[in-house]
């Protein structure tokens, strides 16, 4: 109890003065990234004694993630990320935001493991994640990739809506097949959620504040609302739910010692 009371003290005084210095000098986004998820994720591995593998299958996952959500975001015109020097994967997906999702998944999986489960490590199902998760890295890219050259809509509209259904679509077949949807888990996923939306949308405030993300797309949302002085879309908020509650369910999945 009071290990969690001191880290809970650290976490806020860290976040509350980190996110106020990024806003205030105008950081970009793999700067964010590493300032808010990178470092804690740092400290998390090193305290939590995280095995190489597991690091590198999150790094595998987060980079599909990654792919995902830019490259669906490229196509439908859902948001713009703006980086320092632009460089693309194939003029699709910003290096900048796939390290930065990276870092985000890391930190998510990180703080589930050591703070919500029970902070034991397994590196045989990493291992066996390894081409797992390079094929879906590499076949969500090309299958987005392809899809905007014959620029056909597969979601039609309300594009964003069908990107969060798709995630959360995963995570409950998961579930279903995999049989682990326990009222222990569930009540462990709802606290974890809760928290992790902590970081997420001050990671949201300062990426609207400082024009990491531009929302201009207003046909394709449902929603719209003032946000730091900016639009955001309803869906937004509902992907800053939904992204930890689909890196913690393939984590207890595919990674964890339940896997």
């Amino acid at each position: 109890m009071h290990r969690k009371l001191i880290i809970t003290a650290v976490a806020s005084v860290y976040y509350v003065l980190s996110s106020y210095a990024l806003y205030l000098f105008g950081a970009e986004i793999l700067l964010t990234s590493l300032v808010l998820f990178g470092i804690p994720a740092y400290a998390l591995a090193k305290f939590s004694l995280a095995p190489t593998p597991v690091l590198v299958s999150i790094i595998l996952l987060g980079t599909g993630l990654s792919l995902l959500l830019e490259a669906t975001a490229h196509v439908y015109g859902l948001w713009y990320t703006v980086g320092v020097d632009e460089l693309r994967i194939f003029s699709i997906v910003p290096i900048e935001a796939l390290g930065a999702m990276v870092l985000q998944v890391l930190f998510l999986s990180l703080v589930y493991e050591a703070l919500f489960d029970d902070g034991v490590y397994t590196t045989q199902s990493a291992r066996k994640r390894y081409g797992v998760f390079s094929l879906l890295a590499i076949g969500v890219f090309f299958f987005i990739f392809i899809h905007s050259l014959i620029n056909d809509r597969i979601f039609g509209s309300a594009s964003y809506i069908w990107l969060n259904l798709s995630l959360l679509g995963a995570c409950f077949i998961s579930l279903a097949v995999y049989r682990v949807f326990t009222i222990q888990f569930l009540d462990r996923l709802v606290y974890f959620v809760g928290v992790a939306m902590i970081p997420l949308v001050i990671n949201l405030g300062i990426s609207v504040a400082n024009v990491h993300k531009v929302f201009a797309n207003y046909n394709e949302y449902a929603y719209t609302f003032s946000f730091m002085g900016e639009m955001v879309p309803l869906e937004e908020v509902i992907l800053v739910m939904t992204i930890p509650f689909f890196v913690a369910t393939m984590y207890e999945i595919y990674l964890d010692n339940n896997a």
